[in-house]
């Protein structure tokens, strides 16, 4: 497509607003689950505690009393996300999105069968990855009138709406070969499920009176099936537990998607035609790869405190397509285009620390940090994950005793932030770059995340 003045405008407009937005689509700590453990960051991978296990580390739950063991646990965690995209240069311009809602939780249980001796049997269900992001409203948009370039008159609509899920399903074995040392294995069936589309339109009047405008508009939804395998050992001295843990990339099932763009250019100049470029395939193969991740853990059991500390490692997955539309022609002037969705990461180690003290038999506080680190590469041109960016969280609460159920409360605080060159990755062109650094200077991504847990174990 020819590049010139007005449409230089209406693409680093785009560009502004829409990269990268921050959802939490490359993050692996962001979400954690169970009561306790909400409250200890994560940090139980080296733990004998509850049923968070299924998730954490299967091998610790065969060292559990089965009398000790909860037949089921609850947890209710609210969150309240707020997200902000700021143009440094242009007058603080920012965008926000912030929501009130649930966070992803676990639900786990023990499966009571007798005659199972050293043997123990569980099911758990927990949304591994949630995401949900919308600029301007839902499906709603709002028009800014600015001046670019010249005093022309302009105006911008844009919109972008992102949605993620990822439940997960489990049943879990464990076996205790000692007294002292355990294995597990939780058997996971996954579905994700990932949408996002954007629209971007700007319009301006030029000096003949006459109405330029540019659209562009991407959207892709897939569905992904697969199995995973969560494997964990468990080593419980007296003052001290060790764990170790290996989660395996998932195995596909079956997938599919859809991706569609829409790019248009009015502009009412003899010498440089009109543009359209437009694409929508349904019933694609779909692919998605999930990471190698391996896990260690201790807990160091003083007198009345336990210092929990846990490290897990991501490995990095190379270059591949999501979704693959192939290629298409513009309509207009049979330019080749493609239309594919790609993804890659790199590898990523978190760490987490987490402190009990205990008051009483009844009565115990809680606190913990951990890293939250973004598996987004650097520079990269793919175009699923948009996060570029780590976070840190923060967490701290209580957990008693009523009536033989063990009640869990806690609040937490998640914040990260990143300055970027505006036409950073967006634009190759050294001279619309400048541009780009003119108008916007610096992207300033800012995200900020309140967290409130409820939960019962009975």
């Amino acid at each position: 497509m020819p590049k010139f003045k007005f449409v230089v405008g209406a693409l680093i407009i785009f560009a502004f607003f829409c990269y990268p937005i921050p959802a939490q689509d490359s993050h692996y700590w962001t979400h954690q689950y169970g009561t306790r453990s909400n409250l200890l960051g994560g940090a139980v991978v080296g733990s004998v505690m509850d049923l968070s296990g299924v998730y954490y580390n299967p091998g610790g739950l065969s060292l559990i009393d089965t009398d000790e063991v909860d037949l089921l646990m609850f947890a209710k965690v609210f969150q309240f996300p707020a997200i902000s995209v700021k143009g440094i240069g242009l007058e603080e311009k920012a965008l926000t999105s912030s929501e009130l809602g649930e966070a992803p939780t676990l639900v786990a249980g023990s499966i009571p069968i007798k005659g199972l001796g050293n043997h123990w049997l569980g099911y758990s269900f927990l949304n591994r990855q949630e995401t949900k992001i919308q600029m301007f409203g839902s499906g709603t948009r709002t028009i800014d009138p600015v001046e670019f370039s010249e005093g022309i008159p302009s105006a911008m609509d844009l919109s972008l709406w992102e949605k993620l899920s990822e439940p997960w399903y489990g049943v879990t074995w464990a076996y205790k070969l000692s007294d002292k040392f355990g294995v597990g294995v939780s058997n996971y069936l996954t579905f994700r499920s990932h949408q996002l589309s954007y629209h971007a339109l700007f319009e301006s009047l030029a000096p003949d009176g006459r109405v330029r405008a540019v659209v562009d508009s991407r959207d892709y939804k897939y569905n992904y099936y697969s199995l995973l395998w969560k494997i964990g050992v468990t080593y419980d001295l007296e003052f001290l537990t060790l764990g170790l843990t290996l989660t395996t990339p998932g195995l596909k099932i079956y997938g599919d998607g859809r991706v569609g763009q829409n790019s248009t250019v009015i502009r009412y100049d003899p010498d440089n035609p009109d543009y359209m470029a437009f694409d929508s395939q349904k019933g694609l193969d779909a692919n998605y790869k999930s990471p190698l991740s391996l896990g260690i853990g201790s807990t160091f059991k003083l007198v009345s405190t336990r210092i929990y500390v846990t490290a897990e490692w991501f490995d990095g997955i190379d270059k591949y397509v999501v979704i693959d539309g192939g290629e298409f022609a513009s309509q207009s002037n049979g330019e080749i285009l493609p239309s594919r969705v790609t993804n890659e990461a790199r590898s990523v180690l978190n760490v987490a620390v987490g402190v009990e003290q205990v008051l009483s038999d009844h009565f115990s506080l809680y606190g913990s940090f951990w890293t939250d680190f973004s598996s987004q590469v650097k520079d990269t041109t793919t175009n699923l994950s948009v996060t570029e960016w780590d976070l840190y969280h923060i967490m701290g609460g209580t957990t008693f005793t009523v009536l033989g159920s063990q009640i869990t409360l806690g609040m937490g605080y998640g914040f990260g932030k990143r300055t970027l060159d505006a036409g950073n990755k967006s634009i190759d062109d050294p001279t619309l770059k400048d541009i780009a650094d003119n108008v916007f200077g610096e992207l300033e991504y800012s995200y900020t995340s309140f967290k409130w847990v409820l939960g019962f174990s009975f």
